[in-house]
């Protein structure tokens, strides 16, 4: 895909970039403005925090000003801020300088994983302690598969001025709304 995508995503599955893309379809971003990292076999939460300091030295670095980056890492047994201090000492290591408020880089960190999220943003009542992964294949797979899209248009709800928190919620899905801010809507 092209690099000149209006907003590049990475994330480490299929469920959080149906979620994101959910999210920014109601920002008004069309297919052909987006590119999603295609992520390998192996670990994909380490694949995001490798892949961070080059595509934040390629926003840096590009002609495009309107151009967003997402990156989506689940927290997984670390909490929230030891993950952002993960992708932040990631930028330390590639000598980029830390992130700006004002950049147009938004960092989504669910704790423990996306699913907690889905949960929340679908009414369920979940705590960030417990895994809310599935095993895969099975049918609690296929209905959080279902339910992303409509998180994502929920999520982006959340984001809007004044909007009221979900109840109930969790802790790293507030700390996200005012990174998903950050996301200017589509210029037309």
């Amino acid at each position: 895909m092209s690099r000149s995508s209006k907003v590049v995503v990475l994330c480490e599955d299929k469920r959080t970039q149906k979620l994101i893309r959910s999210f920014l379809r109601k920002l008004s971003y069309r297919n052909h403005e987006l590119r999603f990292t295609k992520i390998n076999a192996g670990s994909a939460e380490q694949q995001v925090r490798e892949q961070f300091p080059n595509e934040v030295a390629y926003l840096r670095n590009s002609r495009f000003q309107d151009q967003v980056l997402i990156a989506a890492i689940d927290a997984d047994n670390f909490t929230v801020e030891e993950r952002l201090r993960q992708l932040e000492q990631s930028l330390g290591s590639a000598s980029l300088p830390a992130r700006d408020p004002e950049e147009k880089i938004c960092l989504l960190i669910p704790r423990r994983n996306i699913e907690t999220w889905i949960r929340v943003l679908s009414g369920d009542e979940v705590s960030e302690e417990e895994n809310c992964k599935p095993p895969p294949g099975g049918t609690q797979a296929q209905r959080l598969d279902n339910r992303s899209a409509q998180a994502g248009e929920r999520f982006y709800e959340l984001t809007r001025p004044n909007a009221p928190l979900p109840n109930p919620t969790v802790d790293s899905l507030n700390r996200a709304i005012p990174e998903a801010r950050r996301v200017p809507k589509a210029s037309a």
